[in-house]
């Protein structure tokens, strides 16, 4: 029983690491800005910045 808890518990604090944040080091605003220009250059439309 203390061996089963034991390792429910690793389990628990192993998978809560909050180390691993390699998505939120990436700007997706001025990524999907950038993509959103760059359709609207190359298929001569024409947009109003807001």
């Amino acid at each position: 029983m203390k061996i089963t808890l034991f390792a429910m518990a690793l389990v628990l604090f192993i998978s809560c690491d909050t180390e691993k944040k390699t998505e939120e080091d990436i700007d997706y605003v001025a990524k999907n800005e950038a993509d959103i220009q760059a359709y609207v250059e190359e298929n001569n439309l024409t947009a109003v910045p807001q």
